[in-house]
C-alpha cells in the first residue's frame, strides 16, 4: 500500500470515517463501460470482523507510478459523484479490468479505498493490509508494462512460463533456456516495477489466490512452488547464460525467501534481507510492508503510524526485532556512515535498498545468520558471486 503524495488530493466529503473496532474498509464497484469511456466506480463499507460474513470482493496489486496525463476517476458516494485524480498506472489498470464486463468488478485498491489526506486513517489501515488481501477472493496483479508487444506473443509467453515452471525437468534444459528468455516481459520477474514494490511481498504471499493481468491477458493458475521449480533450474544454466541468470537471480531468491519468511520463522530483519531490493515511494513502508509477513504468532510490536519520522519508525523496528529476538544481530545492519536516512540513530538499521548489499556480505561472512531463509547451497553461491561483482 504504497502511500504516494501524487494523488491525495480526494474531494472533502468522499470519505467518511471508517469504525476501526469493526475493522472495516471501503470497497469499489467498477462499474461496466467502454474501452474509451471515463472510469466509474461505486464506494461502499464493509466489514472484515465476521469471518462467517465476509464481503467479496478481490484486491489490486499494482505500481501506483506517476501522473502525468491527468488522469481521474468518478466515485459515486452518498448520491453525489465526485472527480478524484489518479495514477497514469490505476487509470489504465481500472479499464483493464472493467474490459468485456456485463456487471460491476468489486475490488478494493488502496489509492482510492483509502483517504490519502488522513495520516490517522492511512496508519490503521496498513495495520489491515495483511487481512485486506488473505480475505479477498483473489490479489489481481497488474503486470502489464508492454502494450505494443503483439498479443499472441504475450499469450505464448504466459503459457511458456506457466508450463516452464510446473515441469521444468521434463524438457530440455536448452529449449527452456531460450524460451524462458523472451518471457522477462511475460511476468516482470526480473527488473519490472510491479515486482520490485515492496507492498507486493505481503500482497503476494498474503493472498489465498494471485491472478496476474498483463493487458488483456490473465494467468488464473499460480502456485509458489513454481518459483522453487525455477530456482532449481537455474542452477543447472551454464556460463553462456550468464545474462538470463543475472536477470532472474535476485527475484527467484527473492520470491523463494518471502514465501520461506511467511510460512516458517522469521523476524522483521529476516523478512528485510529477504526483499531488501523492493522499493517504496515512501521510505518508511519499507517496514510498513513487512508487518503482515511475520508469523502469526510473532510478538512483533511495530504498528504502522505515519506521523513518525522515517529515522523513528526504523528505530522502533530496530528496537522491536531486537526484543523480539532476544540477540543483536541487528547491529550487523547498523551503518551509521553510510545511512540514507537523516538523522538515524548509530544503533538502527537503515531499510533502504543499501541493506541488499549488507545482506549479502553477512551471509558470506558471518556463521550466526542460519535462517530459513537461505536458498540451496549452489544457488546461494552463485547469486551472492554475481551480485558482488557487479
Amino acid at each position: 500500500m504504497s502511500m504516494a503524495p501524487n494523488i491525495s488530493s480526494a474531494p472533502p466529503g468522499l470519505y467518511r470515517p471508517l469504525d476501526n473496532a469493526l475493522k472495516e474498509i471501503r470497497v469499489l464497484h467498477l462499474f461496466p463501460g467502454r474501452e474509451d469511456s471515463p472510469v466509474v466506480c461505486g464506494i461502499r463499507t464493509v466489514s472484515l470482523a465476521n469471518d462467517k460474513q465476509l464481503p467479496i470482493y478481490d484486491a489490486m496489486s499494482y505500481v501506483w507510478g506517476p501522473s502525468n496525463e491527468g488522469r481521474t476517476a468518478f466515485l459515486h458516494s452518498g448520491g453525489t459523484q465526485y472527480e478524484v485524480p489518479v495514477t497514469d498506472n490505476l487509470h489504465r489498470a481500472l479499464r483493464t479490468m472493467r474490459f468485456r464486463r456485463s456487471k460491476s468488478l468489486v475490488i478494493w485498491v488502496d489509492a482510492l479505498c483509502t483517504n490519502q489526506n488522513d495520516n490517522h486513517e492511512k496508519s490503521q489501515q496498513v495495520a489491515k493490509m495483511a487481512q485486506v488481501y488473505n480475505k479477498a477472493q483473489c490479489a489481481r496483479a497488474m503486470t502489464d508494462r508492454f502494450k505494443d508487444a503483439p498479443r499472441l506473443a504475450r499469450q505464448r509467453n504466459w503459457v511458456l512460463i506457466w508450463y516452464g515452471c510446473w515441469d521444468i525437468f521434463n524438457l530440455c534444459i536448452e529449449f527452456l533456456t531460450a524460451k524462458i528468455r523472451n518471457t522477462e516481459y511475460a511476468l516482470g520477474t526480473s527488473s519490472r516495477p510491479w515486482h520490485a514494490r515492496a507492498w507486493v511481498c505481503q500482497e503476494f504471499y498474503v493472498a489465498q489466490k494471485v491472478v496476474f493481468v498483463s493487458g488483456r491477458t490473465v494467468l488464473k493458475r499460480f502456485h509458489g512452488r513454481a518459483w522453487d521449480d525455477m530456482q532449481r533450474f537455474m542452477v543447472y544454466i551454464g556460463p553462456h547464460e550468464y545474462g538470463l541468470w543475472e536477470s532472474w537471480a535476485e527475484s527467484l531468491y527473492q520470491w523463494s525467501s518471502m514465501h520461506k519468511v511467511r510460512h516458517k520463522t522469521g523476524s522483521l530483519l529476516h523478512a528485510a534481507i529477504a526483499t531488501a531490493g523492493a522499493n517504496a515511494s515512501d521510505d518508511r513502508d519499507k517496514v510498513y510492508s513487512l508487518i503482515g509477513l511475520m508469523p502469526e504468532d510473532s510478538s512483533l510490536k511495530v504498528e504502522a503510524d505515519y506521523d513518525l519520522a522515517t529515522w523513528a519508525v526504523y528505530a522502533r523496528a530496530t528496537f522491536s526485532d531486537i526484543r523480539e529476538t532476544s540477540n543483536l544481530l541487528s547491529l550487523e545492519f547498523a551503518d551509521y556512515e553510510h545511512a540514507a536516512v537523516k538523522n538515524l540513530p548509530t544503533w538502527t538499521v537503515d531499510f533502504l535498498p543499501s541493506l541488499v548489499l549488507w545482506s549479502l556480505l553477512a551471509y558470506l561472512r558471518c556463521d550466526t545468520i542460519k535462517t530459513p531463509l537461505q536458498p540451496s547451497r549452489n544457488l546461494t553461491c552463485r547469486y551472492s558471486a554475481l551480485t558482488l561483482a557487479i
